[in-house]
């Protein structure tokens, strides 16, 4: 049985006032890996500050929220902070973040990939983050290469970046204790994989790789998920998109037994309209309305793929959830 993520936390909550600042740098310099010097207005008042970080096998994950304070931080080079950091910061007024000589603001927050370059940020209305990390050996990238990426600069937008790595890390906010009972090699398996997709796509690599096929199945999933309500969703328009060729297009799918391209979206698009039809929380909406919603604007073929899928019509469905409660699509 694999062992279980080591899990810690700190809540200065639970911390007497006047201790609430030094213990709350000490354990952010213990867990965090770095040297940092903060400093807090009205220390003497208290501090409130809380954070959790989980380690997985090769990869930390760490979330840390505080009260307005200002940081300087350095890494020296170590086997344990020999690593390269991808870190998402909430929107912060007047927060300023500084990665060597680049002064960057955070009033709209931003996503950073850095390595243990030394920096420093303040932030008077508080800050609100989390950070993946993992060894710089799994990049898959020279030395070289990968210090062009990680100068702690604003990584750039992208299909990878707004659809895999900034949804996966503001989707953990304040969820990190819920996976303590992961399988550590499985959850860092995952992350190193939309890691290292994310570095190549970043450095301009090539993404068909055989290397990149877990990730690049998720990736797919999430952008397909997307573009549900879109009727011109196709094979030509996913691999466009995803910069692959329609050959690993195909090959991602097949791996993990789906029949092909457009019966994988068919199958999607029907379990929404499912979902949405059986559901009791929402307003009812007309069923060519679902239709529509799904990607499927033709009522009639709708109609008709609905029934090939779930053996009843969506109106039958409807009525058979009343007598039926919490059923789901198979």
């Amino acid at each position: 049985m694999a062992d279980q993520p080591q899990y810690r936390r700190i809540d200065t909550a639970g911390v007497p006032l006047r201790d609430q600042f030094e213990a709350w740098q000490v354990w952010h310099n213990d867990v965090v890996g770095a040297r940092m010097r903060l400093r807090a207005p009205a220390t003497e008042s208290g501090f409130a500050a809380r954070a959790e970080a989980l380690r997985a096998a090769e990869i930390r994950l760490v979330e840390v929220a505080s009260a307005p304070a200002m940081g300087v931080w350095d890494r020296p080079p170590t086997p344990d902070t020999d690593r390269f950091r991808v870190t998402l910061i909430g929107p912060t007024q007047h927060g300023l973040a500084r990665f060597g000589p680049r002064l960057l603001p955070l009033a709209a927050g931003m996503v950073t990939v850095s390595g243990h370059d030394p920096g420093a940020w303040q932030a008077p209305a508080g800050v609100h983050g989390i950070q993946v990390s993992a060894p710089r050996a799994v990049a898959g990238l020279t030395d070289v290469e990968l210090d062009r990426l990680i100068v702690g600069t604003p990584a750039a937008p992208g299909l990878v970046m707004d659809t895999l790595i900034r949804p996966g890390l503001s989707g953990l906010f304040g969820h990190l204790g819920a996976l303590q009972g992961a399988d550590p090699s499985r959850l860092s398996d995952h992350w190193i994989a939309m890691l290292r997709l994310l570095i190549h796509s970043l450095a301009g690599r090539d993404l068909n790789a055989g290397e990149h096929a877990a990730a690049r199945r998720h990736l797919l999933e999430q952008y397909i998920q997307a573009h549900l309500a879109e009727p011109d969703l196709s094979p030509a328009r996913i691999t466009g998109a995803l910069g692959i060729g329609r050959r690993t297009l195909y090959a991602t799918l097949a791996t993990a037994g789906e029949p092909g391209v457009a019966a994988f979206i068919r199958a999607r698009r029907l379990r929404a309209a499912f979902a949405m039809l059986a559901s009791r929380d929402r307003p009812r909406m007309p069923v060519h309305a679902v239709a529509a919603a799904v990607g499927i604007p033709d009522p009639t073929r709708f109609g008709k793929l609905f029934r090939a899928a779930y053996g009843c019509t969506p109106r039958d469905l409807r009525t058979s959830v009343v007598a039926q409660p919490g059923r789901g699509p198979g």
